[in-house]
Order: structure tokens, then sequence, then C-alpha cells
């Protein structure tokens, strides 16, 4: 056995976590590990002990486990304590934590006495507690007047044939914490890494860096934790690859009618996701209680035994109802979804709650993103993940201009419709277009769903303060009487110019808000676009420069370069916009166009310059805008008034998009 062990250790009265521990010196070969006698002498010998190891140490065939019956803080500098056992005993536990119940010390001056503090102060916190195998706490067995402290330390490869593979708190026990503990591998029927049925627990994270991990564990009950008593969880904690083969992977909450004092308390950047056989499973009557805010990368998936709708929170408005619930909570209960209560009348408005899927139309909105689209939006919570990746939207336009779109699945087109998460489909209209009634039909693999009402941007614009269920950004409510004044106004030029009846080739867009021009707003809107005139440097083989704007199913700009008749046909130009090139090509004889598309509304007074060459080889630059065709219109003796107000319409939509964020082109 080598020489004598010479044992150190620190008498004190009470044990404080802060105490520097006596090094307990090994054998003359430290790699040769220690049995559970030798360190139960050490725990022994002082009460409370306060010891830090210097080696690992391994049950022995016949030894029972490491019994705490006064207190003890054990520092493990990266060392394992190992119980060694591959079946189960009756003393199988790692750790057993008791004391003396009638001692009046622990209601008076010392409520910690019979404390266990275990940390770990080595710097890649490679300690470990494993090969516990009991019925109850195959890691750690804790009973009162005994409380735990955890600190930084692992917990793992454990067993229990009843509860708590890693960590069995009994029911008696008043106050725990675990601060950034590895809890992983551990088994039992109910509770696999944790069983707790204490009046208080705290989970957080140790010091500013070291969060709790509990992951990998199994049971049948609470593979993560089963909690029967009552849980704070702080930052930084990850609950995550944990299984269950009945219920709560991640967490089972116990109905608190056994200890009246049960539940679970959340904040801050809690983590309780990919877990298998519930993430959250909350008994019935059981809610989850918020105790603060919550920081922004926060995810707890919660499943319930009682039916849906039910309310899963308490809390939630007081604390974070400035977040978006269904941002922190999920479900894969089936059947459910994640939603906040609405009913202002009601004790839980604003709560968290789980309501039933369903399958409908819910809304639509404009985009403007260089063109007009009808974005329509589909709550499709009740079909599975593969029947929404199929799903594609039929868009039936009628009209003259009446066409037949469709749009597949996006997974990141979503938006809130009355508090309903939905996913968007988009068609693309003309201008002429914004009163004409649209068809819908959603398809997917195994169904499809028709709207039973038409969608239209003329009945969305006319109510968009009435019923603004779509969320939009901020600015919208400014642009919107502007955006259905341009419709009525680009509509009245258009039919003029091109001969269209309006309603009967296309129906009428009203002016829903009264938008008007008279001559003294017509003559200050050309008199600000006259900045955006356009401009050119050309050489003697352009005979003319002319370019006009489209305003149909896409803002473009059309600029059209005629070489003079004895000048050499030739002309190379090209221009970008938007990250795309776009080059001139011949149209004619001696002419040449240049096709700018897709120009956002919020650029409408980008000057877009083209360059290149003409005849033989002369120098030319032409410098265009949408606004400066604005400017041209109004200046233009030959412009009509429909025209003009036209024009004046755009540019109102233009300078009032200025109040969207330049990231956000819907409304």
């Amino acid at each position: 056995m080598g020489k004598k062990r010479v044992i150190s250790v620190l008498m004190s009265m009470a044990m404080a976590v802060t105490m520097v521990p006596f090094l307990v010196s090994a054998d003359t070969d430290p790699s040769t590990p220690g049995s559970f006698t030798e360190l139960q002498q050490l725990i022994d010998s002082t009460s409370p002990a306060n010891i830090a190891l210097d080696k690992d140490y391994v049950a022995l065939p016949g030894e029972g486990s490491l019994k705490i019956t006064h207190g003890a803080s054990i520092d493990l500098r990266g060392h394992t304590i190992d119980r060694n056992l591959s079946s189960a005993e009756s003393d199988g536990h790692v750790f057993f934590v008791s004391g003396d119940p009638t001692d009046p010390d622990i209601s008076g001056n010392s409520p910690n006495k019979y404390q266990l503090v275990i940390t770990d102060s080595s710097a890649d916190k490679t300690g470990k507690i494993t090969g516990g195998y009991a019925e109850n706490g195959g890691g750690i067995y804790c009973e009162y007047p005994a409380k735990i402290s955890l600190m930084g330390v692992t917990i793992t490869g454990n067993h229990a044939t009843s509860k708590g593979g890693g960590i069995y708190l009994d029911k008696s026990v008043t106050y725990s914490t675990i601060l950034g503990i590895t809890l992983t591998n551990n088994t039992a029927s109910y509770g696999g890494g944790l069983y707790t049925g204490s009046h208080s627990m705290e989970i957080k994270q140790y010091g500013t860096t070291t969060g709790t991990v509990i992951s990998g564990n199994t049971a049948e009950y609470g593979g993560g934790i089963y909690n029967a008593g009552f849980i704070k969880f702080y930052e930084a904690v990850s609950i995550t690859g944990n299984s269950a083969t009945v219920h709560g992977g991640g967490i089972y909450q116990h109905d608190e009618t056994e200890n009246n004092f049960g539940g679970i308390e959340v904040r801050e950047s809690l983590i309780i996701k990919d877990n298998t056989g519930d993430n959250v499973y909350l008994c019935s009557g059981e809610k989850i209680s918020i105790g603060g805010n919550f920081n922004d990368d926060a995810r707890i998936g919660v499943n319930t035994e009682d039916l849906v709708p039910v309310v899963v929170t308490s809390g939630f408005y007081l604390y974070a109802h400035y977040h978006d619930a269904t941002k922190i909570f999920f479900s894969d209960q089936q059947g459910a979804r994640v939603n906040t209560d609405k009913d202002t009348s009601s004790p839980t408005n604003n709560e968290v709650i789980l309501e039933p899927v369903s399958l409908g139309f819910k809304g639509c909105s404009v985009t403007l993103d260089g063109r007009i689209g009808l974005n329509v939006y589909v709550d499709m919570s009740a079909l599975t993940e593969e029947q929404r990746a199929s799903a594609k939207m039929k868009f039936e336009i009628p009209g003259k201009g009446g066409n037949t779109q469709y749009d597949t699945f996006d997974p990141a087109f979503t938006a809130s419709v009355d508090g309903v998460p939905c996913y968007g489909f988009t068609c693309y209209l003309s201008s002429i277009q914004m009163a004409e009634d649209v068809t819908t039909t959603l398809t997917y693999t195994g169904g499809s769903l028709s709207s039973d009402k038409t969608f239209s941007l003329k009945n969305y614009l006319a109510s968009f303060y009435s019923t603004p269920v779509v969320a939009s950004p901020n600015g919208a409510y400014n642009l919107v009487p502007f955006f259905a004044g341009y419709g009525y106004y680009v509509q009245q030029y258009l039919s003029g110019l091109r001969g269209w009846s309006i309603g009967t080739d296309y129906a009428e867009m009203p002016n829903s808000y009264g938008l008007t021009f008279e001559d003294d707003r017509i003559e200050e809107i050309r008199s600000k676009c006259s900045a955006y005139a356009s401009s050119k440097s050309v050489g003697d083989s352009v005979e003319s420069v002319k370019y006009k704007l489209g305003l149909d199913t896409t803002t473009v700009i059309e600029v059209t370069i005629k070489l003079k008749s004895e000048a050499k046909d030739q002309l190379s130009a090209s221009c970008t916009y938007a990250g795309k090139s776009y080059t001139a090509y011949r149209s004619g004889t001696r002419e040449y166009k240049i096709r700018i598309e897709g120009i956002y509304l919020q650029d409408l007074d980008k000057k877009i310059t083209i360059s290149g060459t003409s005849g033989d080889g002369e120098a030319l630059t032409v410098t265009v805008s949408a606004l400066g065709y604005v400017n041209a219109a109004l200046n233009n003796p030959n412009s009509n008034t429909a025209k003009k107000k036209a024009m004046c319409a755009l540019y109102e939509v233009w300078e009032k998009s200025s109040f969207i964020p330049s990231n956000s082109q819907q409304n």
C-alpha cells in the first residue's frame, strides 16, 4: 500500500464556501485511486469536513456510499469520485447526505450545518461524480435537514431504479443550489438527471461564464428533471438532448397538490428544447411562473396534460409582455400551438396559452419592392412540416390583364395576424389591377383549401385603419392613404392613355381617403422634383435621348437613345442598379434601349448613371431617376391633368415611404 497517508483537515465549528481547504496528501504514486473507506475517513475526521482532493477515489467491492452527516465541503480539483457500480444496491449512492433533524442549530444560527458543498476549482472542470446505482439518488441522495450546493462539477453515469439518477432531493429538503454544473448521461424511472421535492431550489450559472447544462439524461418521466418541489431557473441554463419514454424529456412538472408548494419559475436565458418526449410537461393545472425578464436567446418548449386551450404561464404580462411569446415559448404538442390570451376581460389576458391548431386564410398586406405585391397569409399550424413544405398558393387575377400565378412555401416569410403566426404567399399586380378581387387556393400534400372570400389591395387599403390585422412596420400608417390615392390616380391616367374601360376592363379603384391635388400642391411638387432632373453628356453622334416611366407590375425606367443618320450605327452602354447590371440593346435602326426594372419605392429619387460610347467611340453619360421623370412630366406643357396628378401621387407615396425602415418594403 506504500507509505501511510498524511491527512490534513481544517478544524472549524462552521463551514463556509469561501474557506480554502487543506490539501489531502496522497501516496507516493498519486495516480493510484484512493478507496471510499479512505475518503470517508477524511470526511469523518472533522465536523464539518473541508477537503481538496489530489487524486481520484473509486469504491472497492463491499464499500458503501460516502455518508455526509455533519456537513462537508469538497473541492474535486479535476478528480473523479466513482461509486463503481454496474447494478443497483440498497446503499448504492455516491453520496448520502443527511443530518440530525432534532438539532436546534438548524433553525437558529447554523441553517447550513448539514450542507454538502461540492466544487471543482480545476481550470477545465474535469472533476466528476459517477458510478452510483441505487433505488433513489444514484449520484447524490439528500434528505432533511441536509441540503446541497453544487458548483462547476459534472455528475454523470449514475443510475436509479426509481427516482433521481444523478441527484435525489427528498420532499423534506428545504433549500439547495446548482450553479454551473453539468448533469449528463444519468438514468432513472423518475428524473433521470434530477428528482427534486425540495421546497426551494435554484439553478443558474457559476460565476459569470459557466452555465448549467443538463443533457443526455433518460427516464420514463422527466428525463432531465422530475420536479415535485419548487425550482427557480436563472441565467445560462440549458436543458437539451434529454429523453423520456412517457413524458417530460426536459422537465416533468408534477402536480403540486402533493406538496402544495410545487412549480417552476423561469427567467433570463433559459433554454429547454430538443428533448425527446416533451420539453416541459405540465401536469393538470400546472403553470410556468415568470419571475423576471427574458434574454433574447431564451427558448422554452411546453406541453400539457390539460386539453387545449389552456393557460401555461403566470406573470408573463407582468415581467415579459414586451416579448413576443411565440419567440420564447413553443410546443410540439399534437393539435396545439403557442399564442397569448387576447381576451382583455380575462384574468389571464396576455398570458401564454396553448390553443388548437387550425388551417385557414387569415389576412393580407401589400409589398412594395419594385413591384406591387399582394401578400395573403395562411395559418398552417394544423399541417405537418412535410405538408407545409409542399404548400403552393394559386392566385387567379380577373379582368383585362387577368392571369394565374403560383407562389411556393417560404418558411422565412412569416407574419403575425391577429396574434396567430402565419405564412405568406405573394402575387404581383399592375398598378391598374389594385382593385381586382383575387381568388386564392392553397394546395399541399394530401389536400387543398380555397378561401371563402377574395383578397384585394383595394379592400386592404380601405380597411387598414379599422382592421389592421397584419403586423405592419412603423410608417405604414402614414403611407396607406397616399398609396390608395396613387392607385386611384394612376388608374385614371393609364385608362385614359390606353383606352381601357374602368368598371369593365378593370375593377375601379376608389380614392379611399380623398387625396387631392390642387394647383398649388402640384406646383410645390414640381419645384421639389427639379432637384432630380435628368442630365446627359453625349457626342455629336446622338440625335436624342428620351425616357419614360413604366407603372405597371414593376416600376421601370426605359431610356431610348437614337443616333443621327450620318453617324456610325453603334452604341455600347450599361448601368447598375440594386446589384444588377443592365445593358443597352438594339431596338430599331439607329435606336437603342436600356430598361431598368424593379425600382424600389424608396429609390424613386435614386439617380442611375448610364455610361458608354456611341458612334465612333464618343463618350456617353446619361443620368436618370424616377423622380426625374416626374419632374419632366410636370414641366411638360403637353401633360394632361390626369398625368400630372398621377405623377404627384407617385411623389407623395415616395415621400411618405421615408417613414418606413429601409430594410422593410412591406406595409
